[in-house]
């Protein structure tokens, strides 16, 4: 599974890394603000995850999201956040979330996912 991450925060790249890259078959793509993740997934095709913070430097969550709606990427769509309100949830959904999830519960919805 080759999974996105898309955080300015390297202490969640890093936990993300830790947790995630103990499944040998887990390839780890790290993008450290929205303009890289949207340059990954405009060149890397074979994604099955996306997960993007909301708040980064250059394009926020919402907008990597779309980014990768008009790429057509087929992978799974996560917004994550440390501050989720009404409108967050909206644009996010709008924008082709499948998923949009506290930062603190992301580790729990991996294990649900099976992912880890």
């Amino acid at each position: 599974m080759k999974i996105l991450i898309a955080d300015d925060d390297p202490a969640i790249l890093s936990l993300f890394r830790c947790i995630l890259t103990t499944n040998p078959k887990h390839t780890i793509v790290i993008a450290e603000n929205g303009d890289e993740a949207v340059q990954i997934i405009e060149t890397e095709r074979n994604i099955d995850l996306l997960i993007t913070d909301f708040q980064m430097p250059g394009k926020n969550g919402v907008e990597v999201l779309l980014s990768a709606r008009r790429a057509q990427l087929g992978a799974r769509k996560w917004l994550i956040s440390g501050a989720i309100d009404d409108k967050i949830s909206k644009e996010a959904a709008d924008a082709g979330a499948d998923k949009i999830l506290w930062k603190s519960s992301v580790i729990k919805e991996l294990r649900t996912e099976g992912i880890i």
